[in-house]
This record gives structure tokens, sequence and C-alpha cells, in this order.
């Protein structure tokens, strides 16, 4: 599951409402994708000067657990 991206901006402006979602390159494998502005927009009459990153996945650590052995037992004949 990809973290929350999220954004910010700064102007003296109030006005301004910033709409849509930042996305990233599609994958699933350890790597780096870009997150790209997406449907990032503040309208027509704004610009948004976007500054790129990077998601990166790593590889997870692996993790064995060692299951105890089957222990089978037969009785056995006791001689006399």
């Amino acid at each position: 599951m990809d973290p929350e991206l999220t954004w910010t901006f700064d102007t003296a402006d109030e006005s301004v409402v910033i709409t849509g979602a930042l996305s990233r390159e599609e994958g699933e494998n350890a790597g780096s994708y870009a997150i790209t502005q997406g449907t990032l927009s503040a309208g027509e009459e704004y610009e948004i000067v976007f500054v790129s990153a990077e998601l990166t996945i790593r590889k997870a650590d692996a993790a064995v657990v060692r299951a105890p052995e089957a222990i089978t037992a037969w009785p056995t004949a006791h001689r006399k």
C-alpha cells in the first residue's frame, strides 16, 4: 500500500484553491518511481511549479520460520 502523497504551497493570495492529487508511476516491484503532478491544479489563472520527487519501494527482509520437526511414534512390541 502506497503512503499518502502530500503537497504544500506558499502564496500570499488566500483565494487560491488547489484541487486534485499527486500520482506516481505504476509499479509494485522494488525500485524508484517518479511522483508526478497528477491532477493537481490551481485553476486557469495560476501555474503550479512542481518539484519532482521519487517514491522508493525497497525489498522486504525475508523472514524464515522453522517449523518444529514432526515426530512420528509407533508403539513397540515388548518382548518377554
